[in-house]
């Protein structure tokens, strides 16, 4: 006999077949968002610490600030210079009243240098304490999904291009940047005595070693 429930069934599972998947999928999306707009093809990143010669040369030197730079970087520079919100219910924020239905631009690149969080906040300092405080990947429900492997694959990128380039230097150059309220990162960055972008045969390689641990993780997951 025909079970009744069999369509119902069928759509459970599928449903539940999918969330297994997408969840994964989405997860990996939004930190190739984050890692695509930070690094820009890894320039925008290497443009951020050969700005600064002497935290490249400590990095190179001491592979374990890798993990504090990135804070770091986001924090100083972030991927991520502003987001929309719509408010739901009235409320007031810094004695400033915002009606439900407001549209709000939230800059988080602003509160990346806010003085009564980050002291000193314009200066770039790869032993900041703090600056995993940084809200570029957002705070507390709106943080982004796929922050942890982003973080990752930036740490892993920085890793390797500190590794296989640690004479690199910026050569000179005006920087022109993608027009994009949200995201921010340079159109090119070239290093000095080649006069072209970064190596493309170097940012493969980081690319692929970063894709190779983000394929792992998904695998994990399921």
């Amino acid at each position: 006999m025909p079970c009744r429930n069999a369509i119902p069934c069928l759509q459970h599972s599928l449903v539940g077949e999918f969330r297994h998947y997408a969840f994964p999928a989405c997860l990996c999306r939004q930190a190739f968002e984050e890692v695509f707009q930070f690094s820009g093809d890894g320039q925008k990143i290497a443009k951020l610490l050969l700005q600064h010669p002497q935290a490249w040369r400590d990095i190179c030197e001491e592979p374990d600030l890798t993990p504090n730079a990135v804070e770091e970087c986001l924090r100083h520079n972030g991927s991520v210079a502003a987001w929309r919100r719509l408010a739901t219910k009235d409320v007031v924020i810094g004695g400033i009243d915002i009606p439900a239905g407001s549209k709000l631009l939230i800059v988080t690149s602003s509160a990346n240098h806010h003085e009564a969080r980050f002291a000193d906040a314009d200066l770039f300092d790869i032993r900041r304490e703090n600056a995993s405080d940084q809200l570029t990947f957002g705070y507390g429900s709106h943080q982004c999904m796929g922050k942890n492997l982003a973080r990752m694959e930036m740490q892993i990128f920085l890793e390797e291009l500190t590794r296989r380039l640690p004479h690199m230097k910026l050569a000179e150059q005006r920087f022109t940047y993608v027009p994009n309220t949200s995201f921010r990162g340079p159109s090119i960055c070239m290093s000095s005595g080649t006069r072209r972008s970064i190596p493309s045969e170097t940012m493969r390689r980081c690319s692929n070693r970063a894709r190779r641990c983000a394929s792992v993780s998904r695998r994990r997951m399921r």
